[in-house]
């Protein structure tokens, strides 16, 4: 643990009232304590001007305007500083964290680790059955399932939702299964491609939206784990690459017409290190729609509803009313969540 960690308080947990979000934010440096002491002389200093004595009711509000000013620079300082490693491990985990390799990735990285690993210690317990989701973020919420599963003896049943998810379950020597055999799914972990605080979000940039559909369609319950970067108040204005739309190869044109006849504009997704276009798990193409800003007329709801009715159209990358929970990794050290 770094020497920043050990003069650090434990994290606080704030809920902010009416916006289903709960903060945990990082605790001032104990420096903190001794450079707001109120001033023993006279003279009162605000901003950059000196004054002498003040009425006394007059001094002490001037005298709380500056610590106020200095807690709000001290604040910004922190966000600026090195991360607690601390703020990791949630109150019932005290699995120890690398933190050569935390302190080695990217802030967005960093994030995300947060993310995966709070929302595995506080959504995993013992004898779950457990979807596996697609994406970077799920790299690390595989990684902390599995020190859990070592360091707990936990036992869990994975369901992927891909084949980087098999993949990831079978390295990482978890026990796999499927949907046949466990076809209720107590929680989901999964990222996503852009989310709103009404929990509806827009996934597929991976290409894995149907059998990710699919399983979170089966879950108790589905937990989104994100960095700062995917969150909008409205999908469409972060992630512009369109709606993700797996489509019967057969159907490729009509349905890329039937797009561009609602008024959005329709490109078949190509492959990078193959000829032609993306082929998904399933054998099927994929077409970005890009509608804009969903809202109004073209709100998630409605654009789902007329992209589902196109015959060809196999499943919309929209999760509507399938998020119980979104963990978001901030660019300054906290993991805050939304939730329905």
């Amino acid at each position: 643990m770094s020497a920043l960690s050990g003069k650090r308080s434990a994290a606080r947990k704030v809920t902010k009232k009416g916006t289903g979000r709960k903060v945990e934010k990082l605790p001032l440096p104990a420096a903190a304590s001794t450079s707001m002491k109120k001033p023993e002389e006279s003279t009162a200093t605000v901003g950059t001007r000196s004054r002498r004595q003040l009425p006394k009711g007059k001094r002490e509000r001037e005298i709380c305007a500056e610590e106020s000013v200095e807690l709000e620079s001290m604040q910004e300082d922190e966000k600026k500083s090195k991360f607690d490693i601390s703020i990791l491990n949630n109150d019932s985990s005290t699995l120890p964290i690398d933190e050569d390799r935390f302190n080695s990735l990217s802030t967005t990285d960093q994030s995300k680790l947060r993310a995966a690993y709070n929302a595995v210690d506080e959504c995993i317990s013992d004898n779950q059955v457990i979807g596996i989701g697609s994406g970077s973020t799920v790299v690390y919420a595989v990684e902390r399932i599995k020190q859990r599963v070592e360091a707990e003896g936990l036992r869990l049943k994975c369901i992927p939702t891909s084949y980087q998810a098999l993949d990831l379950i079978q390295a990482n020597h978890l026990e796999l299964s499927n949907l046949t055999s466990n076809p209720v799914i107590d929680v989901t972990i999964d990222g996503a491609d852009e989310i709103t605080a009404d929990m509806v979000c827009i996934k597929g940039g991976g290409g894995c939206h149907l059998q990710e559909k699919i399983v979170a369609s089966c879950s108790k319950k589905m937990i989104v784990v994100c960095d700062w970067n995917k969150v909008s108040q409205k999908l469409g204005t972060k992630w512009v690459k369109g709606v993700p739309v797996e489509i019967v190869s057969l159907a490729k044109q009509p349905v890329m017409n039937a797009i561009t006849a609602m008024g959005g504009k329709a490109t078949l997704r190509m492959a990078q290190r193959k000829a032609g276009p993306v082929v998904t798990d399933n054998g099927n193409f994929i077409v970005d729609a890009v509608f804009g800003e969903l809202s109004g007329k073209n709100s998630p709801e409605i654009i789902h509803k007329k992209l589902s009715a196109i015959v060809g159209v196999v499943e919309t990358g929209l999760f509507i009313g399938l998020v119980h929970k979104a963990y978001v990794g901030t660019d300054y050290g906290t993991v805050e969540f939304m939730s329905t």
